[in-house]
């Protein structure tokens, strides 16, 4: 509608679709090259939920996903990226006495005990078609101050479980404790950056920021 050309950088085949007209691949490195281009006839506006049924988003993401994966292929077996020759490097921690306290603050670890108890987490979500169970029997500890990643194909549960734990979603079964304490609805002590985050374009940065805490 802007008549705005964009470039959109991204590993995710789906997102492409859903909001490309043409996607082309970049070959591996080094010398990385441009790969066929795969044109995306879908009609617009194109609903994530409602795409996933289409024949034609089905054939055309596989017919992405098959390239990707053969020039992967074909590029691993040349050898590609990974015959590179390792920096000549000592580890701090060898043949050395008495290590410094600048590498003795930055390696303590934070962690002290458990923090997060995710128990049989559940979540159910009401369909025309019946109830659907998006995620069952999820079970997580985690230490304060550690570092989880949850990594999956789309629509596998990640962010059912963030916003869950984030208080923004009901549990339909289980429980989550955080700090010893059940988890019964979003707080200030929890904070979510959401994977395509919009603004308010009416409003001033602050009143965006406001928005959430209200």
């Amino acid at each position: 509608e802007d008549k705005k050309t964009v470039i959109l950088i991204t590993n995710d085949v789906d997102e492409a679709i859903l909001l490309a007209d043409r996607i082309i691949p970049l070959d591996p490195g080094p010398r990385a090259k441009l790969g066929p281009s795969f044109k995306v006839e879908l009609p617009r506006p194109r609903d994530r939920t409602a795409i996933n049924e289409n024949p034609d988003f089905i054939a055309l993401r596989a017919r992405v996903t098959n390239y990707l994966i053969e020039v992967g292929a074909t590029a691993r077996a040349k050898g590609g990226d990974t015959e590179r020759d390792a920096p000549n490097v000592t580890p701090i921690t060898q043949n050395t006495p008495k290590l410094p306290d600048a590498y003795l603050k930055a390696a303590d670890s934070p962690v002290e005990r458990k923090y997060v108890e995710i128990f049989e987490a559940k979540k159910i979500y009401p369909t025309p078609k019946g109830p659907l169970t998006v995620l069952e029997d999820f079970t997580l500890n985690m230490d304060r101050g550690e570092f989880v990643t949850l990594i999956g194909h789309s629509g596998c549960g990640k962010s059912t479980v963030l916003s869950m734990v984030a208080g923004l979603n009901e549990i339909s079964g289980g429980g989550i404790i955080l700090d010893n304490k059940e988890i019964a609805g979003a707080g200030p002590d929890r904070a979510v950056v959401f994977q395509a985050p919009s603004l308010m374009p009416w409003l001033t940065a602050r009143e965006n920021v406001a928005l959430g805490v209200d």
